[in-house]
């Protein structure tokens, strides 16, 4: 399998919203935080650039990642 990585796109962000994870990684859950979640999927106040998404080659959402900007850097 090949892996692409791109901008998270609106629809990419609601579905990983929604993946849960096993103990002893359910910190990972965005639901698990309110604020968490909310932040994620508040896409008006996305920095550019910060979040991407890993997808298969079939086009399906298997990973993510994000960027912090701090002081510029």
């Amino acid at each position: 399998m090949l892996y692409a990585i791109r901008p998270m796109r609106n629809s990419d962000a609601r579905q990983i919203a929604q993946w849960h994870y096993s103990a002893p990684y359910t910190f990972y859950d965005l639901k698990s935080g309110e604020k968490d979640y909310e932040e994620f999927l508040d896409f008006t106040n996305w920095q550019p650039d910060s979040k991407f998404s890993a997808v298969g080659d079939q086009g399906e959402v298997v990973g993510f990642f994000e960027f912090f900007h701090h002081d510029g850097v």
